[in-house]
């Protein structure tokens, strides 16, 4: 816990810097936030925030995705080692229990984010809500949590990247389990 609040306020004490350097926008811009994304992991290994932002739950086939801390370093030039890293966890779980499931916590997502990060989300689609990809075989379900009341909107801008059994993997959550 002590190390989770060490990264947590590195990540703020590198937003402030940058934006004390940067003038702050009174309306944040995409291009301001991703770019304030590359000045963190600058300073940060993607490694580090990478583990920070997906693991598996101890002893599950379940991994977790926290936007919380991924909101705040991803940007172009990291997203398919984003999804990489990503793949790499459920296939890890698929190795060991022959199956996995997503649990995503969506705390503070919009629909600027999502445009933000659209790309990212395309590619991962692309890579795990295919008939093609082994990994749409093995999920078992995703779960989305603390979704944004938009969630409506956001899903059509991504169901075209995904077949239509996967969409019936995606469940909304309307509280934390």
């Amino acid at each position: 816990m002590q190390q989770e609040n060490s990264i947590q306020e590195k990540i703020a004490q590198l937003q402030e810097q940058y934006y004390n350097n940067n003038q702050k926008k009174s309306f944040f811009t995409s291009s301001q936030k991703l770019d304030c994304a590359k000045h963190i992991t600058q300073n940060i290994s993607l490694e580090e925030l990478l583990r920070k932002t997906f693991f598996i739950k101890e002893h599950s086939n379940i991994i977790i995705t926290d936007y919380l801390v991924f909101k705040t370093f991803a940007n172009p030039s990291n997203y398919e080692h984003i999804v990489n890293y990503t793949i790499a966890l459920a296939e890890q779980c698929i190795q060991n229990y022959g199956s996995y499931q997503l649990h995503v916590y969506l705390n503070s997502f919009t629909m600027t984010a999502a445009q933000r990060h659209s790309d990212i989300i395309k590619i991962f689609c692309e890579k795990c809500f295919r008939k093609e990809s082994k990994l749409f075989h093995y999920l078992e379900k995703m779960y989305i949590y603390n979704y944004p009341s938009v969630i409506g909107a956001i899903r059509k801008l991504f169901t075209p990247f995904m077949d239509k059994e996967a969409i019936g993997k995606v469940q909304l959550v309307s509280e934390k389990v």
